[in-house]
């Protein structure tokens, strides 16, 4: 069985000192592909597998505290996944840079599961609609599931481009009991995207639900 992975990764200051880090990123090399990107800015992105995601499954991040992150605050890529446990607040865009994504957690592939986690203050930096803001993004994710999340203010600079819960792409997702504060849309499908929704609470968004099937009991 692998080991789980338990640390913290908070906001560092330009220039810091990264070597308990380094240290910790070759210590579990073996078990994890880690990139920690430090930016100009000394921002922390934590990624687990990259954009191919191959032979990368069955990881476990948990219990993380994430602040402060540009574009990304945590991604997982490939099959078979957990990220729960985690504590996740103010993830930007970049500004002056088309695209001014902002999300606060990732999932690419399929099985992977977003379970328990605190996501506070989500926000891209372009006005435009490829600059979306999102709580949680799934994407090429078939059998995912979302559950227990709490979701808190997700806002962009474009009136129609932020979400708490975005399924992109996908089939037989699962979007259950989570709680959204604060978006455009609270939960939304892409238009190829299937799954649904049951025992969701989205307040103060403009449209609380979008695309999916409706499983009953959402407020």
């Amino acid at each position: 069985m692998k080991p789980l992975l338990t640390a913290r990764l908070c906001r560092r200051a330009k220039n810091a000192d990264t070597s308990k880090l380094e240290s910790l990123q070759r210590t579990l090399r073996r078990i994890y592909e880690i990139k920690n990107h430090f930016r100009d800015d000394g921002i922390d992105v934590y990624l687990i597998g990259d954009n191919a995601g191959l032979d990368n499954a069955g990881n476990v991040v948990e219990n993380l505290r994430v602040l402060d992150c540009v574009n990304l605050g945590i991604a997982v890529y490939g099959k078979g996944n957990i990220v729960r446990d985690n504590h996740i607040v103010n993830t930007v865009g970049r500004l002056n840079v088309a695209g001014g994504i902002s999300t606060a957690i990732g999932a690419f592939g399929s099985g992977n599961m977003v379970l328990n986690n605190d996501v506070i203050g989500t926000t891209s930096a372009v006005n435009d609609d490829l600059s979306p803001a999102q709580g949680i993004l799934f994407n090429f994710c078939n059998q995912c599931v979302a559950e227990k999340n709490r979701i808190v203010d997700t806002e962009s600079p474009d009136a129609n481009t932020s979400r708490g819960i975005w399924v992109l792409t996908g089939s037989d997702v699962l979007i259950v009991n989570n709680r959204i504060i604060k978006s455009l849309v609270g939960i939304s499908f892409g238009l190829t995207a299937t799954g649904l929704y049951r025992d969701n609470i989205a307040t103060a968004c403009t449209t609380p639900y979008s695309g999916g099937t409706n499983a009953g009991n959402n407020q």
